[in-house]
């Protein structure tokens, strides 16, 4: 993967309207490949030469699961199968998009780069490495065919979301994370890091024309925020407050009632530092651990989902927040490679976030 050649040749391309992302081969965003009369704004700055070209009408819901860096965070774990679904993927649904559209991953500010403007706006390039050469330099093995998704880039190390906070003044200034993505909580931690909404509300995506940064990862300046400040709280969680307020969504709904045994729920977040994937599950364990704080669910989950949202399907609330569970992965010896690790038994731990704010 080339990460330090002089981007003088990127080509980057807006599109509009419903496209999320570019989900398809290397085509998938050229108009030229699909008939498409391009209504195009030029706009150069220094080195970069720049276009801003409408394809709504025709790509409908297509979009980039691309990703980049070793994800920090606790370990999570498959039960059955892995479920994870892309966003690019044709289930997804209207209000799955406006969840994901809450939903905000969490990167390393030296892993951003200014690639240039467009439209008038700075726009980021996240850098880092695809999943399969995270695992295998970590295992020094190969990966196995069967990890999903090992070909993305890993830009991420937790997942955050908005939630409505009962105040005008901080709603869509405030998401909720998992407490152990701020490590030692402090000044630097909260410099040394960016808040991008990978699904931006208006729909736009900004994707590269130039062949090697096809696979890149572009984000506006509109998707991107600093953290001013965030709260010491004694269980595993964090109140976020951004550097100003996100724009045309609103946060989601925490549930205040108490979970049961069955209860249908869906996490979306950035496992492994992925883009934006979807798993559905259930609630297996009221208390986990013996603890009135927490339940169990049972999911598909990894590092990179602590602070993901648990939502209840029957209600469209947010029951918790994502902080731990089971490995990641394991050597599969007979294949010498390394695979996912499936549990048939156990559970990932969800912090009952409803009991712990005065909403």
């Amino acid at each position: 993967m080339i990460l330090n050649k002089k981007l003088s040749n990127t080509t980057l391309l807006l599109s509009l309207g419903i496209i999320l992302a570019s989900c398809g081969g290397p085509n998938s965003t050229d108009p030229k490949s699909k008939n498409i009369p391009p209504r195009a704004i030029s706009e150069s700055t220094q080195d970069y030469s720049l276009e801003a070209i409408d394809i709504s009408e025709s790509l409908s819901f297509e979009a980039s699961c691309k990703s980049n860096t070793l994800p920090l965070g606790r370990f999570k774990a498959v039960y059955g199968v892995d479920d994870s679904t892309s966003i690019c993927s044709d289930n997804i649904n209207p209000q799955e998009v406006l969840r994901a559209k809450k939903t905000a991953m969490f990167v390393s500010k030296m892993d951003m780069r200014l690639a240039g403007r467009v439209d008038g706006k700075n726009i980021w390039q996240i850098v880092g490495s695809t999943l399969e050469d995270v695992l295998s330099s970590q295992y020094e093995m190969p990966v196995c065919h069967s990890v999903k998704f090992r070909k993305e880039m890993t830009p991420g190390f937790c997942t955050g979301f908005l939630f409505n906070t009962g105040d005008v003044s901080t709603n869509g200034k405030q998401l909720l994370t998992a407490g152990h993505c701020f490590g030692n909580n402090s000044s630097s931690d909260r410099s040394s890091m960016r808040v991008v909404f990978t699904v931006a509300n208006d729909n736009r995506k900004v994707v590269s024309n130039n062949p090697y940064y096809r696979e890149g990862i572009f984000v506006s300046e509109d998707q991107v925020f600093e953290v001013d400040y965030n709260t010491q709280e004694e269980e595993d969680f964090t109140v976020v407050t951004l550097d100003r307020k996100v724009k045309g969504v609103s946060g989601f709904e925490i549930e205040s009632l108490e979970v049961s045994a069955g209860d249908r729920i869906q996490m979306m977040g950035h496992p492994l530092g992925l883009m934006m994937k979807f798993t559905s599950g259930k609630v297996v364990f009221p208390n986990r651990d013996e603890s009135e704080n927490y339940f169990g669910a049972r999911l598909s989950s990894f590092g990179g989902n602590s602070g993901s949202p648990i939502v209840n399907l029957s209600t469209g609330k947010v029951n918790g927040i994502l902080v731990g569970g089971q490995g990641d992965h394991e050597v599969n010896y007979r294949k010498n490679c390394v695979m996912d690790a499936v549990y048939a038994t156990g559970s990932e731990g969800v912090l009952k976030i409803g009991k712990l704010l005065n909403l």
